[in-house]
């Protein structure tokens, strides 16, 4: 979102969820970044605390609450149906007047058994239970709802208002129908739905296992090594549902989103306890996770790794602070999902550190890792700064810090030219000797018949290139230190991708149904746009099953505004300050 409002007061009213859930949905979340409403009873807490203001004491107080909401809104009083004849446009801000009833879609699906098929009837069943409608017992639509000869669902116009919402806003929409008549519209609020309760409390308990077993180490294992590991690993999972959430690699945004979703379980769970019921309880991340950000001294060739800490997912803010040799950090923004930087650490063991401020987070963890992947700086690449920001996408550069066991592994991927990069360089970490891969960049998507070697299992599935479409925007005349190009000097843009065809789609943000540019475009070569006026652009590109979104702002020159310096760039000349033309005597006496 480009802005943000302060809610108004309206006690526990619909208006007050609807709005903090809007800002909840898409809060910490960088230009691209695909949504999912996945609203579970840990969520409704922290937007009843955090966006909307309530004083909920516990997840039952603030389920009741949005239960409370949505039907004094959505089920007129005395009757047993749904009505939404009040949720059809936006409030005053342009926030869709129906995100707390598709939320509460989400809730009821997300509260069907993890084994519970996913059709019409059992979804129904729970979405009634949610708002007091109907006999308990019966698996047909709710009144208010029914289905109607050659017409959509009713509730399928608010899904696309939500969608044009999120598409205005730079992001990726993700609701969508499902597939024959039995799931054609339930599957838009099931497909918000990542994990189930039950999936949950299964998930922890699988995740114990595999710690006993030793095929997990929590000491070396995050997010990352998580997306790494539970594709193959997931098949021993007795739940049918999870093993194909984490073997449906092909889309590619889902996957992600569902391995953010089993980090969030993995890092709720308190390893210094024995399992018990408690893991059931599941309310949230128990601790951050951090990666790394590389700089370099320009003049000294000096290379540091600082402790980077990656926000929770949909963090509103708080006192956060982090404990180190009796002094306080505080934990201050950098950007969407990171906070800055703390201080340079010595890889080789894990990291952790005591945080203050919150009640559920406890503690800093940087893991014993033996690679990282870093790429360039996504809002200036010309800055020379690294970090672990994200994956690498096609035809994107990086970094790869390994120890030395990687190098033979590394070295047959560029016999095979799978991996090239540009020059090796040893860095020194305590007692051992790191190495980066400096400019690495994947050249082929035929992985499939490589074989790691003993102990680069891990390196070698993190590489293997991702089948997804990258957008670039490359030349042009920027505005310094902004995403915003001149009218008149607008971007070429770039489409990355291993093979195949990109449907490209240009549209105006404030018109998703018109767009300025419809139709095939080339992969890996610059492909011109059409000449754009001042306004700001939705970029989508869809290939190979995968979907990449790419905001272009474009302003007038009579919207450019000088910009005071922020140095002064004064020269000391025998006790005289050379400032431009102006000449004066160091105490500030002009002459």
């Amino acid at each position: 979102m480009q802005t943000q409002h302060a809610a108004p007061d309206y006690g526990n009213s619909y208006d007050r969820w609807n709005r903090a859930l809007a800002h909840w949905a898409v809060h910490g979340s960088s230009e691209g970044t695909p949504i999912y409403l996945s609203v579970d009873e840990p969520a409704l807490l922290t937007v009843a605390r955090r966006f909307a203001g309530l004083a909920c004491a516990n997840i039952d107080e603030a389920c009741d609450a949005f239960r409370q909401a949505l039907t004094e809104k959505c089920v007129p009083s005395g009757e047993r149906r749904i009505d939404l004849s009040g949720l059809a446009g936006s409030d005053n801000d342009g926030i869709p007047r129906s995100v707390a009833f598709l939320a509460g879609m989400v809730f009821a699906a997300y509260q069907m058994a993890d084994d519970e098929v996913a059709d019409d009837g059992a979804y129904f069943v729970r979405l009634r239970q949610l708002f007091g409608v109907d006999p308990a017992g019966q698996n047909f639509r709710p009144r208010g709802l029914e289905l109607r000869p050659n017409r959509p669902a009713p509730e399928e116009s608010l899904w696309q208002t939500w969608n044009r919402w999120l598409a205005r806003n730079g992001f990726q929409p993700t609701a969508a129908q499902g597939d024959g008549r039995k799931y054609k519209y339930s599957n838009y609020p099931i497909s918000q739905a990542l994990l189930r309760k039950g999936d949950k409390v299964r998930l922890a308990r699988w995740f114990r296992d595999q710690e006993r077993t030793g095929a997990l180490d929590h000491r070396s294992c995050d997010r990352d090594i998580l997306a790494v590991r539970l594709p193959e690993l997931g098949k021993t999972l007795g739940s049918v549902r999870l093993r194909q959430l984490f073997q449906n690699t092909e889309d590619h945004r889902r996957f992600e989103a569902v391995i953010d979703a089993a980090a969030d379980v993995y890092d709720s769970i308190d390893w210094d306890q024995a399992a018990d019921a408690s893991d059931a309880d599941l309310i949230g991340p128990r601790r951050l996770r951090a990666g790394l950000y590389r700089t370099e001294n320009f003049i000294t060739g000096a290379i540091e790794y600082w402790l980077y800490p990656k926000m929770p997912r949909r963090w509103q803010g708080g006192a956060l602070a982090v404990e180190r040799d009796g002094c306080r950090h505080e934990l201050r923004v950098q950007r969407p999902g990171w906070f800055m930087p703390l201080w340079p650490v010595t890889l080789n063991s894990e990291q952790r550190y005591p945080i203050t401020g919150a009640d559920d987070i406890t503690e800093l963890v940087l893991p014993n890792r033996d690679f990282w992947i870093l790429v360039h700086d996504p809002d200036d690449g010309a800055s020379g700064i690294l970090a672990s920001w994200s994956v690498p996408v096609p035809g994107q550069t990086f970094l790869l810090l390994c120890q030395e066991q990687h190098a033979r592994q590394l070295q047959v991927l560029r016999e095979e030219q799978l991996l090239t990069w540009d020059e090796i360089i040893p860095v020194p970490q305590g007692d051992r000797v790191w190495l980066e891969y400096r400019e690495c960049q994947v050249e082929s998507s035929r992985w499939s018949r490589m074989l790691p070697q003993p102990g680069c299992e891990d390196l070698l599935e993190a590489l293997r290139p991702v089948m997804r479409v990258n957008v670039a925007l490359e030349g042009g005349l920027r505005i310094p230190g902004q995403h915003v190009w001149i009218e008149g000097h607008q971007p070429d843009l770039r489409l990355y991708q291993f093979g195949g065809a990109v449907q490209l789609r240009i549209y105006e943000a404030n018109a998703p149904e018109q767009p300025v540019f419809e139709g095939p475009a080339a992969v890996n070569d610059r492909v011109p746009l059409p000449s754009l006026g001042p306004g700001e652009y939705v970029i989508e590109a869809r290939g190979a099953g995968c979907v990449a979104v790419r905001r272009l702002r474009i302003a007038s020159w009579s919207q450019l505004e000088a910009r005071p310096p922020t140095r002064d760039y004064s020269v000391p000349v025998n006790g005289f300050c050379l400032r431009g033309a102006s000449l004066f005597p160091a105490s500030g006496e002009r002459r």
